[in-house]
């Protein structure tokens, strides 16, 4: 199960202790989304959008 973990300009998403995603958020309102299991990067527009990205990446069936 994913976790959004929010800091101060981007957000960590965790599987378990594995921090597999990070989410930059950007001055233009999109969202920088990088995953960290396979290098995968992308811009998405809403968080529950990059959310899924990073689960598609991380588990992808």
């Amino acid at each position: 199960m994913l976790e959004v973990n929010h800091k101060t300009g981007y957000s960590l998403v965790t599987d378990g202790i594995a921090i597999v995603g990070k989410i930059f958020y950007l001055p233009s309102g999109a969202l920088l989304v990088k995953s960290l299991t396979d290098g995968y990067d992308t811009v998405a527009h809403s968080e529950l959008e990059a959310v899924e990205i990073i689960r598609g990446r991380v588990h992808p069936c």
